[in-house]
């Protein structure tokens, strides 16, 4: 399921085929009369294969469309096509001192141009040009795919307002407005996200960094993400439309209705053989608007009692966890997103707990029991409950007209870790970024179907056989990581892939699979306000990073990254393996996409075939943009700890561990002993340098350090250390989590010689 990255969906640069730029040679076409043999082609569009004699007559009446750069075609060659219409394209090539070529158009008009629509001679017998008769079939079979273009590979719309930008495609002759979405983003510090600039904050930074970190986000008024600092369309932004809407591409040209002339881009879609066309131009005017009437995806996103985000939100909320910890979240939610095949519901900011398939005949009801994250079956010491009750913010949520976006930090000693869900009508794509200090043990991203699920069959290429969801306990191989998961049954069927990109060694990753009504392990059903999740393991099954995970949060200048993305697809029952397998090569396969100026007088260079050409304005070929530290975009997984020259950092507070001054507001006895707990630095260095990550988990949660300071002089003073925790904790009334994060973190000390 999770192949290695190279650069990410949606920004692969392989070069797309472009018609204008192939090079044919000795191409032999034959209608079953006579074979044409023409050399070197510039340009072959699929109307030469209406010739038929070797004079080029037509009787059919359809269009002939000629291009040829060889000379071979003379004065004495005629090509005719009775009441259709003759094109001919690179004149000067085709025409000799002798004289030139005769073009005779029976009841119809001859154009001769060179590029897209320039008339150079026209010999009328009469007929009329009806533009767009010769438009080029283009099509793809992408129905739940969508495109994702950079602003880089848009750069004469670089000074355009993202609402002023609409698209085309071509069908059946004429222009039809399509949707097209323009998604800004902004490269912002972390801690304004969590409400830096708000006023809300307490004595402490919610996001527990006074460090200025930047990243690049989804822009949104609506959080304290805010806008993107650039209002027009820059490199970074994001413009998105269905594969499904790209149409055929014209041949003769002429601009659309309620557009600025000149302004039009040809966006060519490739997947395969397969090719087709959109266009993008800058509108005119109000009249039309870039949805083009459309909504694919409805997002609504509603806090608890309708809170508003920005002047009601829980920043901090509070620490829990355990087997036997009551987690309720302070704020949550009645979250509803819904597509043409299915439906989503969240009740708080990392628990999505409902999912039913509406396509064709699915039964519609609701399979899932919760979307789990947790370090592994033995531990519910954090999962996505503890992670929505204690402190995080929302960086983005859009209901956008091709797609919804939904993205939040906060997982506790990780608050910098992030999730971003993409809603599409058909599809979801679920992006992790795991921003943590170093774990002892690894982390799950798993599914947890519910007892609506009984009787699906599961699938994957571990388990190809397929395993059915009942309670009862199965065997299942689960030695690799998979590829691909397929969930089928009446219900409707869930077709899932995923990418996992990585700076690390994982190779102990593998699939998770458990089947059981009554488990052996516990579910961390942990909250008394929110249904989920229930006691059983109905094929919970997912991803499992089962080993030890090296520091990859930013706030600790670590610059490792691991970053996983899940696709879904929705589809209706009874689809065939081979069709969902289709869906799995099409995810890891995105289209590519080569864009360029087009217009009556001239076709622009290919921007994203890979190469620069002279005088060519197109960062994504010509800096080049790919991905890579030095780019000139921040892109995921990138920060500024990472890579600075992409995501230029702020202005952080510049509090220094060390200076001798304990600023209490972002240290504290763990985080900086030197300053805050001298008499102890020592034993803490010490811990820091031997037990990788336990100083850290604790040192991010406030009752975790009490519970320490308590114990150290405890200790110190003679008393065992067992009944120091049990005295220490009854006072402070710690919380199980606290309780067991000291408990690891000096347990590892202790080993180790450090007190």
């Amino acid at each position: 399921m999770y192949p290695d990255r190279a650069l990410g969906t949606g920004y692969a640069k392989t070069r797309g085929r472009s018609v204008y730029e192939s090079s044919i040679d000795s191409t032999v076409i034959n209608r079953g009369f006579e074979v044409m043999q023409i050399m070197k082609y510039r340009v072959l569009f699929c109307a030469i294969g209406l010739l038929g004699a070797c004079d080029g007559s037509d009787s059919s009446g359809q269009a002939v469309v000629i291009s040829d750069d060889s000379n071979s075609l003379g004065p004495a060659d005629v090509i005719s096509s009775l009441d259709g219409q003759v094109i001919i394209s690179d004149v000067a090539d085709i025409q000799d001192d002798a004289g030139g070529v005769d073009v005779d158009s029976e009841g119809a008009d001859a154009h001769i141009f060179d590029g897209i629509g320039t008339d150079q001679n026209s010999h009328d017998t009469g007929g009329d040009v009806i533009a767009g008769e010769v438009d080029s079939a283009g099509k793809l079979g992408r129905l739940a795919d969508p495109v994702v273009l950079l602003g880089a590979q848009l750069p004469t719309f670089h000074d355009v307002l993202p609402g002023n930008i609409v698209g085309f495609a071509r069908r059946d002759n004429l222009w039809v407005q399509v949707p097209v979405q323009v998604d800004e983003r902004v490269v912002q510090d972390f801690c304004e996200i969590y409400g830096k600039s708000s006023g809300l904050w307490t004595d402490s930074p919610a996001c527990k960094t006074s460090s200025a970190i930047t990243a690049l986000f989804y822009a949104d008024l609506n959080t304290f993400t805010g806008p993107d600092t650039n209002p027009y369309l820059d490199n970074d932004d994001e413009v998105v439309f269905m594969a499904r809407d790209a149409g055929d591409r014209i041949l003769y040209w002429e601009d659309p209705e309620q557009v600025i002339s000149g302004s039009g881009v040809e966006l060519e879609l490739t997947d395969g053989d397969s090719v087709a066309y959109l266009y993008l131009f800058i509108r005119s005017g109000t009249v039309i608007e870039p949805a083009a009437d459309t909504q694919y995806v409805t997002y609504d996103f509603a806090l608890d009692g309708g809170a508003d985000y920005l002047t009601g939100y829980d920043l901090y909320g509070y620490s829990c966890g355990g087997f036997n910890a009551t987690c309720d979240p302070s704020m949550l939610e009645d979250s509803t997103v819904q597509g043409a095949n299915y439906t989503r519901h969240f009740s708080a900011r990392w628990v999505t707990d409902e999912l039913r398939i509406t396509a064709g005949d699915a039964t519609g009801v609701d399979i899932l029991d919760i979307h789990q994250n947790r370090f592994g079956p033995s531990s519910c010491g954090r999962h996505v409950l503890t992670y929505s009750t204690a402190e995080g913010a929302y960086v983005v949520n859009k209901n956008g007209p091709i797609r919804a976006i939904r993205s939040y930090l906060g997982a506790n000693s990780g608050p910098l870790t992030q999730r971003v869900h993409y809603f599409y009508d058909k599809r979801e794509d679920i992006t992790t970024h795991l921003r943590v200090h170093a774990l002892s043990i690894g982390v799950m991203d798993v599914f947890d179907y519910s007892e609506n699920a009984l009787g699906m069959v599961y699938y994957n290429d571990l388990n190809p056989g397929g395993l059915t969801i009942d309670g009862i306990p199965d065997a299942a191989d689960e030695s690799g990581l998979h590829q691909w998961e397929f969930v089928t049954g009446p219900q409707g069927s869930l077709v899932m892939t995923g990418l996992l990109d990585t700076s690390l060694d994982l190779g102990f990753a593998h699939f998770f699979w458990a089947d059981n009504k009554v488990p052996s392990f516990g579910q961390c059903d942990t909250s008394t306000l929110i249904d989920a999740p229930d006691t059983s393991a109905y094929g919970t099954s997912g991803a499992w990073l089962d080993g030890a995970l090296p520091d990859t949060d930013p706030k600790n200048g670590a610059s490792d990254h691991i970053m996983v993305t899940r696709t879904i697809y929705y589809r209706e029952p009874g689809i065939s393996l081979d069709e969902a397998l289709s869906l799995v090569v099409g995810a890891q396969a995105p289209v590519t996409v080569s864009t360029r100026t087009v217009g009556v007088s001239a076709l622009g260079s290919a921007c994203g075939d890979g190469e620069c050409e002279t005088d060519e304005a197109c960062p994504l070929d010509c800096v080049p943009i790919d991905g890579s530290c030095g780019d000139g975009i921040c892109l995921p997984p990138e920060n500024s700890v990472s890579c600075f020259l992409d995501c230029p950092a702020g202005t952080g507070e510049d509090v220094v561990c060390g200076d001798g001054v304990c600023d209490q507001s972002v240290e504290n006895q763990l985080s900086c002993a030197t300053d805050c707990w001298p008499p102890y630095s020592d034993a803490v260095s010490c811990v820091d340098s031997t037990c990788a990550g336990s100083l850290d988990a604790c040192a991010d949660e406030a009752g975790c350090v009490a519970l320490v300071v308590c114990v150290g002089p405890c200790v110190a003073s003679g008393t065992a250390a067992y009944s120091c925790i049990t005295s220490c904790s009854d006072s402070l009334m710690s919380s199980q989590i606290d309780v067991q994060t000291a408990q690891q973190m000096l347990l590892c000390g202790s080993t180790n010689g450090c007190f």
